[in-house]
């Protein structure tokens, strides 16, 4: 549906160091991987930032599952419970054509058509490849400075949300402002001189009565970056009626753009990231191991399982 989301990531460990060759992705794009958070993109393109989905290379699928860990009584550890497990589909031109989870038993997938222009038309909802929607159809239309996205239910015709994009002359997204009829949302976005976003501004509507203009700040999103363009701390700020809240993470990575290292603001909890390769250079096991202030204590927490086939 149309809208800007948070999106809330040893055996034979081998070491990421070094050059991939044919890597489709560069470093940059992989440094999205530690932000909970979607970027959105201009004009109907499909993007991802979840660690589950980059890859090097041309895929085709990628199924995955992700695990909590908890300690077992000899010093090892154990899968206690399941996150979430699912599967995305793409086709030879790189587009994510399909994206699916499992819940309750059964797969319940989202397909994607695109036009020629390479925007997304339409998106139908599939549970054990049963059509459940919902299934929606999506116009574009460019007027001077902005581009605007209907969302209408394919069955009705109903429109079921607007989008509107505001594109600076470098095509970067300026100001989004989101109606999906009950909730209207405003996010407005700063870029510094490389053209990497350095913050978000969230604002929403106070009730369905208020004015489009009538809104308020609920949110900030603040980048900031290393020497080699990775976002080396991440800052969301909430916005109350009587105080603001504040919660930063700080990032360290290998030299090709995976996530090592995670800290949480000032507190004493870091986690630190493993990994275990194919030969294409792509992880195929990740494990979070996290520790409370003294260093000893440092435990596997969450366990990310990744199966990819590739078109060539």
């Amino acid at each position: 549906s149309i809208g800007s989301n948070l999106v809330t990531a040893k055996d034979n460990v081998k070491s990421s160091q070094g050059d991939v060759p044919g890597a489709s992705i560069s470093p940059s794009d992989s440094a999205k991987s530690a932000l909970p958070f979607e970027l959105r993109s201009p004009v109907g393109k499909v993007k991802e930032t979840q660690p589950e989905y980059l890859v090097f290379g041309r895929p085709k699928t990628i199924e995955f599952s992700s695990w909590a860990l908890q300690d077992k009584n000899d010093g090892g550890s154990q899968r206690s419970r399941a996150i979430h497990r699912g599967i995305v589909e793409y086709d030879n031109r790189g587009r994510k054509v399909a994206r699916g989870y499992w819940r309750d038993g059964a797969m319940v997938k989202s397909v994607y058509r695109y036009g020629e222009d390479g925007r997304v038309r339409e998106t139908r909802t599939f549970r054990n490849d049963e059509l459940v929607g919902p299934s929606a159809t999506f116009t574009y239309s460019r007027c001077a400075d902005r581009v605007i996205i209907t969302e209408q239910d394919a069955s009705t015709g109903m429109t079921i949300g607007t989008e509107i994009q505001y594109i600076d002359d470098t095509g970067r997204l300026i100001t989004n402002i989101v109606d999906n009829t009950t909730t209207l949302l405003k996010f407005v976005y700063a870029y510094d001189g490389a053209g990497r976003p350095i913050r978000i501004d969230r604002y929403e509507r106070i009730s369905a009565t208020s004015s489009d203009t009538d809104l308020v700040a609920t949110d900030s999103y603040v980048f900031e970056y290393n020497g080699s363009g990775h976002v080396s701390k991440f800052t969301a700020l909430g916005y109350w009626v009587t105080r603001m809240s504040r919660h930063s993470t700080s990032y360290q990575y290998d030299s090709v753009g995976n996530v090592i290292g995670a800290q949480s603001g000032d507190s004493s909890r870091r986690s630190r990231f493993e990994y275990v390769f194919d030969d294409r250079g792509n992880w195929q096991r990740s494990y979070e191991l996290s520790r409370n202030g003294d260093k000893s204590n440092v435990r596997p927490v969450f366990e990310i399982n990744r199966t990819i086939t590739y078109w060539d």
